[in-house]
């Protein structure tokens, strides 16, 4: 099954704190018998406060397609629907 899960928060998170979003995400979906595993996509940056986001939706639709479609999102924390459909426009996935 695909990991669902997305984190595009004003600052990346440290390590531990990405392992307990994944372990976070992935106690949700077998609480609620989704099917998917837990995942997050984390995306790393120099300056969050100065993102453009078209580059970032880019960035996490090129990560999407290397994961071949074992890796799913949607909005979360800072995304939009903008920011989805964008995806969408990108990725198959």
């Amino acid at each position: 099954w695909p990991a669902e899960g997305a984190a595009l928060p004003p600052a990346p998170p440290a390590a531990d704190e990405c392992r307990a979003l994944v372990q976070g995400m992935a106690a949700k979906h077998r609480a609620y018998c989704t099917g998917f595993r837990g995942g997050k996509l984390v995306v790393r940056c120099r300056d969050p406060q100065r993102i453009d986001k078209e580059q970032l939706m880019t960035r996490v639709a090129e990560a999407m397609k290397e994961f071949e479609g074992s890796v799913l999102t949607g909005c979360d924390v800072n995304t939009a629907l903008d920011d989805m459909e964008l995806l969408t426009e990108l990725t198959s996935h």
